[in-house]
């Protein structure tokens, strides 16, 4: 995992940098999902006005400040929402405030059709229980 110049200060960044750090350390299971990502995943945070790049590639990830190039998946919504999100288990779908605040157009993953896989990776990366 490392920063492009630039991005180590970018609140987003470090804040999904550190989650994925910690899925890493914790599970093999993690570890296996963090390997198999190809692409780049935007997050915005509306409420921070703050966006990062996160691309995969052969077990590595490199976290830009800023959306670079076109990317496959974005998060977006509030940083709150991002992490509530996030923290969904596939288990609490229907009492869950983060499906509400999809179903609201609050939160929004743009490219879920296209990579469910990319979407599940990512967000299980970024959970923070294992």
């Amino acid at each position: 995992m490392g920063y492009v110049p630039g991005a180590e200060d970018n609140e987003l960044g470090a804040w999904a940098g550190a989650r994925i750090a910690r899925a890493l350390e914790r599970s093999a299971s993690c570890r296996r999902h963090f390997s198999a990502l190809r692409g780049a995943v935007a997050l915005v945070a509306s409420d921070l006005r703050v966006c990062a790049t996160l691309r995969f590639d052969d077990g590595h990830v490199a976290i830009h400040d800023g959306m670079v190039g076109v990317p496959d998946v974005t998060f977006y919504g509030r940083l709150r929402a991002l992490a509530e999100l996030s923290e969904m288990g596939l288990w609490a779908w229907p009492r869950s405030r983060a499906l509400l605040a999809l179903l609201r157009g609050e939160t929004r993953i743009y490219g879920l059709v296209r990579h469910p896989r990319t979407v599940i990776r990512v967000l299980r990366l970024l959970a923070e229980a294992p």
